[in-house]
């Protein structure tokens, strides 16, 4: 599984198992590993939104464009 990620300007794509995440992630597990990864707060991704697509991939799109 491949997570595309756009924050603060740039993209991102981390696979599942950079991020330690195991089968089954929720948004929540999705958003800790996030916030460890950047070493940043949690709450930085509390707009965020995961949109899980057909072929298991996940996109995280900016929280700019969730406003």
């Amino acid at each position: 599984m491949m997570l595309h990620l756009r924050f603060e300007g740039l993209s991102y794509e981390l696979e599942r198992e950079r991020l330690q995440l195991k089968a089954g992630w929720s948004d929540t597990a999705v958003k800790r590993k996030l916030s460890g990864f950047f070493r940043i707060s949690f709450d930085r991704f509390d707009s965020y939104h995961i949109q899980r697509r057909p072929n298991r991939d996940a996109y995280v799109p900016s929280d700019l464009l969730n406003a």
